[in-house]
């Protein structure tokens, strides 16, 4: 959601149970070729802007 994006948290999902499955997605939806996030509440953004987790690599 980009209304957080000011708290650094960019566009990761406000009510999250696992953030490592959210890492685990994001980094799928790389490796099959998205290149544009559809998300259900608002703009479209390109998913280089998804960042990568900074505790380890996906990989």
């Amino acid at each position: 959601m980009n209304f957080l994006r000011w708290t650094g948290m960019g566009h990761r999902p406000i009510v999250v149970e696992d953030i490592e499955t959210v890492y685990e997605s994001w980094h799928k939806l790389r490796e099959r070729g998205a290149r544009v996030i559809y998300p259900s509440h608002g703009r479209p953004f390109p998913v280089t802007e998804l960042g990568t987790p900074a505790r380890r690599s996906l990989g």
